[in-house]
């Protein structure tokens, strides 16, 4: 800042060196929140999704077993992503026969955007048990796991054993158990 005197008055003001670099900085610390704010909205899908599944899980497990019917769980991995819970087999993720209850049951990418899923295990529709919620068929090997993977790179796990015990961690998601 500089100040001049002039036949009794005087001047304040900054040099245009100054308001340019005034600038500089504030573009610069925007930026730097802009992109922070990016990742944190990618963090918050992802937990959105892995809770979704981990509830939509414990929905299939105790729906299951308080109507003494199995529910089926069907799901397509990639970049677009589905699943879905019936109580009938046959159930496909974009269709109209995911239901439960009578009610339309399915999630998909559309409402999870850069989040891709990955399963490991799963062979064909899961068949959870009206017994206590076991898993009776669709996994080649215990425990199921889906993996959900945001454009970071950060990931967490659902599992499902085929005694029903439905977990989720994480090693990138603050205040999700460790894998």
């Amino acid at each position: 800042m500089f100040k001049t005197k002039m036949a009794g008055w005087q001047q304040l003001g900054f040099t245009l060196i100054e308001l340019l670099m005034a600038i500089a900085v504030i573009g610069i610390l925007m930026t730097v929140a802009f992109a922070t704010m990016g990742e944190s909205v990618d963090n918050t899908r992802l937990r959105g999704a892995v809770e979704a599944l981990y509830g939509d899980l414990l929905l299939a497990k105790n729906e299951a077993v308080s109507s003494g019917a199995p529910v089926y769980l069907v799901a397509s991995t990639g970049a677009s992503w589905c699943y879905g819970l019936s109580s009938s087999t046959g159930c496909t993720c974009g269709g109209s026969t995911c239901k439960v209850n009578s009610a339309l049951y399915e999630r998909n990418v559309d409402g999870y955007p850069n989040i891709s899923l990955a399963t490991n295990n799963m062979s064909g529709e899961i068949t959870i048990g009206a017994m206590q919620g076991k898993v009776l068929a669709g996994m080649s090997t215990s425990p199921i796991t889906f993996t959900l993977t945001n454009s970071n790179s950060e990931a967490a796990t659902v599992t499902l054993t085929d005694f029903g015990t439905i977990t989720y961690c994480s090693n990138n998601i603050a205040g999700f158990p460790s894998c």
